[in-house]
């Protein structure tokens, strides 16, 4: 077994790593924070993505969808367990995470239910954001899990929310497409399961998962 840290990355960090460069500084900073953390990550943590990370990944503008897809050709899966639709769905009914943005409750159960390390992303809206971090813990502590830390570089949180941000906002469409194409939770999970059995047949790695089922400390 691995001593490494299990880290869930999620679709807005491999979207920064692989971006085109920009004028813009605050953004262009973020994007060398993100590639420098790409370059040396593998070497440092166990990385892990899910279906959900994939799906994102693969949608939008044709050239950087291949970009961001073969970034994560080596990345092993988490496959899908009931227990994260069933996260998910606590999550969105406390207001943690928006309806209308379910795909972002989805990582945050996969990665808590695969007993995850960490959660790295650039999601500021619904993953990173402090004031939903309190109910999303909640929600973890109802079902018996651990969420652990939300990691992410600081320093351009504030100048980045404030700017016209080409490559989170395609995440965004992504995410709110993938989210209200199926307004009843079990079409939405049904359709995941679908794309998940598609990355078997395309021979994408899942790893062997338990899932989290016991009280731990809450970062």
């Amino acid at each position: 077994m691995s001593d490494k840290k299990k880290v869930y990355v999620e679709t807005t960090v491999v979207s920064d790593a692989t971006a085109l460069p920009t004028n813009n500084l605050a953004l262009a900073g973020r994007q060398m924070t993100t590639r420098e953390w790409w370059k040396m990550a593998s070497e440092m943590f166990e990385l892990f993505v899910s279906p959900a990370v994939r799906r994102e990944a693969e949608k939008g503008d044709p050239e950087a969808a291949k970009r961001r897809m073969d970034a994560l050709r080596d990345i092993v899966d988490i496959p899908f367990h009931p227990d994260v639709a069933m996260l998910a769905q606590k999550l969105v009914e406390a207001n943690a995470v928006p309806a209308q943005f379910k795909e972002d409750a989805v990582h945050i159960a996969f990665a808590a239910v695969a007993g995850m390390d960490y959660l790295v992303s650039w999601n500021f809206k619904h993953i990173t954001n402090a004031q939903m971090i309190p109910k999303i813990k909640k929600s973890a502590r109802i079902m018996d899990m651990c969420v652990r830390k939300s990691a992410r570089r600081k320093c351009y949180k504030r100048r980045c929310q404030m700017i016209y941000d080409e490559t989170l906002e395609e995440m965004w469409r992504i995410k709110r497409a993938l989210s209200t194409a199926h307004e009843a939770w079990d079409e939405y999970i049904a359709d995941l399961l679908k794309y998940q059995e598609e990355e078997r047949k395309r021979g994408v790695k899942f790893a062997e998962v338990i899932p989290v089922t016991h009280n731990c400390a809450f970062a």
